[in-house]
């Protein structure tokens, strides 16, 4: 069963006065870096050895990149794996559901509903939960319900339980049904595996809180920690930017501004996307500030 580590939960538009932006909610953290001490050709191998088993190291490098949150580039890489002609329909399924978790990382909810529609193979649970995630993007509460309700939660793997249980969550409040999301929210939390996800898990809490319009100085002075905590981190930048438009929406255009300015200090070369969305953001604030 594929085990996914990014997850984008949902794309809004957002008010805030005189801008309006897209809260896009990509979960995604870190960069793939080798392990120092492995060769990367092995002693003895071939060239003709090395064209066999490229497309297999090329699913390897896509689930690391998955694993470490870099969702463009796995994308990139299962599209490749998925142009192999020797796969067995048990891979290809698999791939398939590399991308579509790809995707939804990297933001691209229709193309990811499109992979999965195109999914031929044996139905899992894991193929549910991305369904559910789509389809709660694409605003198919219901259509995501009930796949999440077909879901047998115990197959899963812990890392997509969580996900699973902040999927609920999020569900239930779009229904309204404050209680049971927060129940469901404490159960995302308790599954999370890691620090990394933890984070991811918050984060996706606190940008629902924007979207619900619970912006106040409370929230800014949460992020506020979150950042200095987190500083450096993935993590960190992402609570920076939902400080920005906490900010922002509280008025403070200006210490937004200075928000941004400094993360993008600390951005490195391999977040290029990350370097990309504090642009657009500081574009939107300034652009609207000399308008």
């Amino acid at each position: 069963m594929l085990s996914f580590v990014t997850i984008s939960m949902i794309s809004r538009r957002v008010m805030m006065p005189g801008l309006t932006l897209w809260l896009n909610l990509c979960l995604c953290a870190g960069f793939v870096q080798a392990a120092p001490d492995t060769p990367l050709v092995a002693e003895g191998t071939t060239v003709e050895s090395v064209g066999s088993r490229a497309w297999q190291w090329g699913i390897g490098a896509a689930d690391d990149a998955l694993g470490a949150g870099f969702s463009a580039l796995a994308a990139r890489l299962y599209r490749q794996a998925l142009d192999e002609s020797a796969l067995d329909p048990g891979r290809r399924a698999e791939i398939q559901l590399g991308l579509a978790s790809a995707l939804i990382g990297d933001g691209k909810y229709a193309d990811a509903a499109s992979v999965l529609e195109s999914y031929t193979y044996t139905i899992e649970d894991s193929y549910l939960l991305l369904r559910a995630i789509t389809g709660y993007q694409s605003g198919n509460l219901d259509k995501a319900e009930v796949d999440l309700q077909a879901i047998e939660v115990g197959s899963l793997t812990t890392w997509e339980r969580s996900w699973y249980y902040l999927t609920a969550g999020l569900l239930k409040e779009a229904r309204g049904e404050t209680d049971a999301a927060k129940q469901f929210y404490s159960l995302a939390a308790e599954n999370a595996v890691s620090e990394t996800q933890q984070a991811q898990i918050e984060t996706a809490l606190r940008r629902n809180q924007l979207l619900s319009g619970q912006a106040d100085e409370s929230v800014a002075a949460g992020l506020k920690a979150k950042v200095r905590e987190l500083q450096g981190q993935r993590g960190g930048f992402e609570m920076a930017r939902l400080l920005a438009i906490v900010l922002d929406q509280l008025g403070r255009k200006a210490e937004a501004i200075e928000v941004i300015e400094e993360q993008l200090r600390f951005v490195s070369v391999q977040e290029r996307d990350l370097r990309d969305q504090f642009l657009l953001l500081l574009g939107l604030m300034l652009g609207e500030e000399s308008g």
